[in-house]
């Protein structure tokens, strides 16, 4: 963490020993640190932590409680802008310590939650760290930072002048200033840096052991929330007080251990020093190879899968063995480039398993005008937004027009009366100052996702399999970017049925149901076996409406969904179709009134351990409330129900929205929780 302690004074001489990289490459211009370049400008949080050792004589250190800036924590779990760990090392000089990677948030819970799912993007320096616990230990580690650091000098043109050494007692950290690489934000960089790392020690890059000696070297501290101690503070008072140092690498080399400990036992000074901002070559040529064989393998694992079982082109299947898919398999469940994708609906998220997963085919059914495709799209705007993901929306039901003015409501919390009052009349779009602005913010704000946005609309919808074409090139794209989701939504599945069996032909299904198109009767029920091979083979999520016109089974009283007769064949015709999705979904307008589903619940329905009564009891309450305020009547709003009849995640279970019919949205509201 060069560059991030106060100067204090103390015996050590700063310019032979802690060396500034202008000094010794007089003839290399200084640029900016990396994280003050705009790739990674906004990566300045980091989590700070205090410990401490119970008594002098105890080698082991606990969490001790610290408060920084109105913020508390105890061992860590306090995250401050990296500008701030001067301050904060001068009113903890003991056992201070700080992430070495950098975030572009600052939520504590936020980071964690990314992280632990493996999409949390970070930033920071490369490093390698030894870990010893005897004198020959030290020794060896010494040798053989020089050994590496004089690798990458010879083999990648790495400058002595990027190089910083720090020594705390029982540890060895060697730090490369990023931009050497070029290296940039990825939530893979930990990884990136532990192959680099085993690939200078001549063993595995993908590899997990590192035999011999080679095992001091620490590879858990590749890690999101690798904590390193502060340069300059305290280490151990035991037997004598000893401080983490920096030094140049040249500095370090001329010294021999015993001179090392000693200097350690001296409260350094730690000026300033610039990062190394100029990409060498051939270290970004490994650095690259190195972020392109992990690519690779992952793509590898996901084709292995997708060929083996849902390839939807003409290849002969194959069969293989649990043993040899496993691996695969055990790096497909945890790859960071398969998250889910939420919903803007928290309740929705818990009964899906955290939201839309890749491989898995959603149907969102209701009866005409209850809002499917308006809920439709605000699942692919909050995709976007929120997820990061890129998504492929096939609007049959809508025209791009419609889904633009649609996203600029919902944007700027515009109500689509006034959008389109304008519309009419044109002058007013500049007469009305007020509107021009929000129109526009809106505009700006909607431009910043809008590269992750593709729409199709007739005829470019019509061929299922340019459409796969098409996806399995977005996600191409994404992972030679760094990964990313795919959603593709379509807004009908009887629309895109209708505009398939216009085009009945070969080329819209595939030659495999060369026969049924060109009959014209394919059906609902074939189409969503098609969409869920896509889905699997191309490892996407994908979200698809669906009209469901008998209203009498859009009631949410439990007696229309339990009736016998033409009611029951009706609902059995809607699992029948829908057979192949993950989940279905029906969505019910259920106006300004909850009472129906009030009386599902005092029925009985839905629950099996008394809890019904509850939430009927908060249904009310949610009611009334909703009832009273003046933004429901204002906004013409209205209550509906999103009912999850199927759900292989999962239970099925009912979820509680409020339509503001002027903004085209959805609110969530979790009674549940």
């Amino acid at each position: 963490m060069a560059g991030l302690m106060p100067a204090t004074k103390g015996p050590m001489d700063a310019e032979r020993y802690s060396q500034d990289s202008r000094g010794e490459g007089a003839g290399n211009p200084v640029f900016p640190s990396p994280a003050d370049t705009a790739a990674a400008g906004s990566y300045r949080f980091v989590e700070i932590g205090h410990f401490a050792r119970p008594d002098k004589s105890s080698p082991e250190l606990l969490p001790a409680h610290f408060r920084f800036r109105e913020q508390e924590g105890s061992g860590r779990g306090v995250i401050i802008e990296a500008e701030e760990l001067p301050r904060f090392a001068e009113q903890y000089r003991t056992q201070a310590w700080a992430s070495h990677f950098r975030y572009s948030i600052s939520d504590l819970a936020e980071i964690r939650a990314a992280g632990s799912e493996g999409r949390l993007k970070v930033f920071g320096d490369y490093f390698f760290v030894f870990n010893a616990s005897t004198s020959a230990e030290i020794v060896h580690a010494i040798n053989q930072t020089i050994d590496l650091v004089e690798k990458l000098k010879e083999d990648f043109d790495v400058p002595y002048e990027a190089v910083t050494v720090y020594y705390a007692g029982r540890e060895l950290e060697v730090q490369v200033d990023s931009g050497v690489f070029g290296a940039q934000p990825s939530a893979r960089l930990p990884e990136i840096y532990r192959r680099m790392t085993r690939a200078l020690l001549g063993l595995d890059p993908a590899g997990e052991q590192a035999p011999g000696l080679r095992g001091q070297v620490d590879f858990g501290a590749y890690r999101y929330d690798y904590l390193s101690q502060i340069p300059g503070t305290l280490v151990s008072s035991d037997p004598r007080e000893t401080y983490k140092i920096r030094l140049s690498y040249t500095a370090f080399k001329k010294l021999s251990y015993q001179r090392l400990s000693e200097y350690s036992q001296m409260r350094p000074e730690l000026p300033t020093r610039e990062a190394w901002a100029i990409p060498a070559p051939r270290a970004r040529s490994f650095y690259q190879s190195i972020v392109d064989s992990l690519q690779q393998a992952t793509r590898r694992d996901k084709d292995t899968i997708s060929s083996l079982f849902y390839g939807t082109s003409a290849v002969e299947s194959q069969a293989s063995s649990l043993r040899q898919l496993a691996p695969a398999l055990l790096k497909r469940l945890f790859d960071e480039q398969r998250q889910f994708i939420a919903t803007p609906s928290p309740q929705l998220n818990a009964l899906l398993a955290g939201g839309l997963h890749p491989g898995d085919l959603h149907v969102l059914a209701g009866y005409p005008g209850s809002g499917t495709s308006t809920l439709a799209l605000q699942m692919m705007n909050h995709a976007v937004v929120e997820s990061g993901a890129h998504v492929v929306f096939a609007g049959l039901q809508r025209g791009v027009e419609e889904q633009f003015k649609r996203g600029l409501a919902s944007f700027g919390r515009i109500p689509i009366y006034e959008i389109d009052r304008h519309r009419h009349r044109p002058r007013e779009l500049y007469e009305d100052k007020e509107f021009n602005q929000r129109i526009f913010a809106a505009y700006e704000n909607y431009m910043k996702v809008a590269d992750r946005i593709t729409i199709l609309e007739g005829s470019a919808a019509a061929s299922l399999t340019r459409l796969a074409e098409l996806l399995h090139q977005r996600r191409e794209q994404l992972r030679s970017s760094g990964g990313g989701s795919v959603l593709l939504v379509i807004d009908s599945l009887q629309l895109l049925l209708a505009v398939l069996r216009t085009n009945a032909s070969a080329s819209s299904l595939g030659a495999e149901l060369e026969l049924t198109a060109a009959r014209a009767d394919l059906d609902v029920q074939m189409l969503t076996a098609r969409l869920k091979a896509i889905a699997r083979e191309l490892d996407i999520a994908v979200l698809a409406t669906m009209e469901y016109y008998d209203q009498r089974i859009c009631a949410m009283g439990p007696e229309q969904q339990s009736g016998a007769g033409e009611r029951n064949q009706s609902m059995a015709a809607l699992f029948h179709d829908t057979q192949f999705a993950d989940t279905l979904m029906m969505l019910h307008r259920a106006g300004a009134s909850l009472e129906s589903l009030r009386g599902f619940y005092a029925s009985g329905g839905g629950s099996a351990n008394g809890e019904a009564q509850l939430w009927q009891a908060r249904l009310a309450e949610i009611e009334k409330q909703r009832r009273a305020t003046e933004e429901f009547k204002h906004l013409d709003s209205e209550f509906a129900v999103l009912d999850v009849l199927k759900n292989r995640a999962g239970p099925a279970d009912k979820v509680l929205l409020v339509l503001n019919k002027p903004y085209a949205s959805f609110e969530p509201l979790d009674f549940k929780g």
